[in-house]
């Protein structure tokens, strides 16, 4: 029943959008032919999309966090129908939360767009995980394998557009990033909705860097919490989660340039993951 709830209220939202689309097109049209001095005046936005969007992109978050929080994966595991369904739905509710944040600039719904982009990948990367035998350790797997994939990604997406869009590179990276004063010369600001989302990409890059870590601490204590037989873990098994941990670090080892405290800690946590998950497999290979 909320799943069902959810998709049609990403259906409305989608429908409201348009809706909202066509009316601005049509309103700029009729500005050209009575009144086209008042063109570059910016078009009043409809509120209630604006606040529909965030909590439709709020909810999806939630629902997506819950089906993958514990077990890891249990709910979407081997639906590729369900995980298809949902992440086309949580999409729909990402473009629709950016075109507002592209009419008026809003720092919480562009975290929450980004927010949603990420756990969709992360559900579309547990649900090839079919629900029989060692599931929740590959979902695990999986879960890292798109942690280090989307660090790196809203790590390189930002790189991109600072390149663009600034005049020169900005010193202070840890700036306010909802400042609403563009200024050219000396110090650049963005002008543009993608510039200002340059903080905002690599703040979630890493958030999702961090989230990362944890999954592979969760990944290597797996076979301690539960129980699992000698021949559980073949070595595609072993040799994917040591991929995942490789992926992972050289993410991190990409967005934590010039935060040295941070990588120190981030980095030597993963390599310890990376051989405490090899140890551990080996000995339930050996058992």
């Amino acid at each position: 029943m909320g799943l069902r709830f959810a998709l049609i209220a990403a259906a409305l939202l989608g429908v409201l959008a348009v809706l909202e689309g066509g009316w601005r097109r049509r309103r700029r049209w009729t500005l050209l032919a009575t009144a086209p001095e008042k063109l570059t005046a910016p078009l009043p936005s409809w509120g209630g999309l604006r606040m529909a969007s965030g909590a439709v992109g709020v909810m999806w978050s939630a629902l997506f966090i819950y089906w993958m929080a514990v077990p890891p994966g249990a709910a979407l595991a081997g639906r590729w129908g369900q995980a298809v369904a949902c992440s086309v739905a949580a999409v729909v509710c990402a473009v629709v939360i950016l075109s507002q944040v592209g009419r008026a600039w809003s720092v919480s719904l562009a975290c929450v767009a980004l927010g949603l982009l990420t756990l969709t990948v992360f559900t579309l990367a547990v649900a090839p995980v079919r629900r029989e035998g060692q599931w929740a350790p590959l979902a695990l797997t999986a879960l890292v394998m798109a942690s280090g994939l989307m660090t790196w990604f809203w790590s390189w997406i930002a790189e991109v557009w600072r390149q663009q869009l600034y005049a020169e590179p900005v010193a202070d990276r840890d700036a306010e990033v909802d400042s609403d004063a563009p200024e050219c010369g000396d110090h650049p600001r963005a002008w543009t909705t993608a510039g200002r989302l340059v903080p905002v990409c690599e703040c979630v890059a890493l958030t999702v860097g961090g989230s990362g870590v944890v999954l592979a601490l969760l990944l290597i204590g797996w076979p301690i919490v539960v129980a699992q037989p000698p021949d559980a873990y073949p070595w595609a098994h072993t040799l994917a989660g040591v991929f995942a941990h490789l992926l992972l670090l050289l993410s991190l080892l990409r967005v934590l340039r010039g935060r040295r405290g941070l990588s120190i800690i981030f980095i030597s946590v993963v390599v310890l993951s990376m051989i405490v998950f090899v140890a551990t497999r080996a000995g339930l290979g050996a058992s």
